[in-house]
């Protein structure tokens, strides 16, 4: 039985890196039977933010415009439609918003196509510190002034990674969740090779390039992006675009220590070690899978 993949993320696990690789990638993918789901596929971001916005399983952002969804019932019977012509291959979902969806029942006029399919979800999981101080960074970047310890406390729930499990397993059954580990230290980590093989596709004569999109800034860019947002929010692209560009001629700003300080990583493993122990007894993982999530 051919499958569906829906890959969740999450964000800030090289998801961009993934989607690139899989949006270029259209003629190894169907050379080995897999189908990159042209249905809602936002091409400039390169992964299916729009079949997500005119589903109404996102709001979006200001730019989404606003009677997006009244295109749902079209939008579904184009995925159908894909599901059908590409019967004979895997096909692929790929959208990090699915991860602040409160309710994964939502998604039940979209599984409803593939029931001939066995469905997976694709979840890569990060270090909850690490995670939160990127996901604070993006955030920062699209224009929020909340210094992080006022964001926190609202953001807190998307790390806690068993919450997520429980929601996903609503419309699925714990074999059904894949689950990889985003360890950008770890010697020769590439992104979209460990995505493939989380899909079975483990061809090695592919040259995987290791890119990095959406890559961080340091610490003093973003409290200075914070800060301007604060003032005047017209300017944020500007200061962006700007540090990415020039931040490692600016000896002043090119360090990249991270936001947090070792108290901070400290306090904010300890909340969540019994969430990840939970996740570890609730869902069947591999043994180097369950240690390391442990370990953090």
């Amino acid at each position: 039985m051919k499958k569906l993949y829906i890959h969740i993320g999450l964000p800030k696990t090289a998801t961009s890196s993934i989607q690139n690789f899989l949006f270029k990638n259209d003629h190894f993918l169907n050379k080995h039977g897999y189908h990159y789901a042209n249905t809602g596929l936002n091409i400039g971001s390169q992964c299916h933010h729009d079949l997500i916005w005119t589903l109404g399983l996102h709001q979006g952002p200001d730019y989404v415009q606003k009677d997006i969804q009244k295109h749902k019932s079209k939008v579904l019977q184009e995925l159908a439609a894909e599901h059908t012509q590409h019967s004979d291959k895997h096909l692929i979902i790929s959208s990090e918003l699915l991860t602040f969806l409160d309710e994964f029942k939502r998604l039940a006029p979209m599984l409803a196509i593939f029931k001939n399919r066995d469905i997976k979800f694709i979840v890569n999981l990060r270090r909850q510190d690490t995670f939160l101080e990127s996901l604070y960074q993006q955030v920062v970047k699209n224009g929020i002034s909340d210094t992080f310890e006022t964001w926190y406390p609202k953001a807190r729930n998307i790390a806690d990674y068993n919450l997520l499990f429980k929601n996903i397993l609503q419309v699925t059954e714990k074999e059904n969740i894949v689950i990889g580990i985003f360890n950008s230290r770890k010697k020769g980590f590439n992104p979209a090779r460990e995505f493939l093989s989380l899909i079975d596709l483990c061809d090695k004569t592919i040259d995987v390039e290791n890119c990095s999109k959406n890559k961080r800034l340091p610490a003093s860019c973003i409290k200075i992006i914070r800060f301007s947002n604060s003032l005047n929010l017209k300017i944020n692209y500007k200061l962006v675009d700007f540090f990415s560009k020039y931040k490692d001629r600016l000896p002043l700003l090119s360090n990249n220590k991270g936001y947090l300080d070792d108290d901070q990583r400290t306090a904010i493993m300890r909340e969540f070690n019994a969430s990840n122990k939970a996740l570890t007894d609730r869902i069947e993982l591999p043994h180097d899978v369950k240690q390391e999530i442990l370990s953090w």
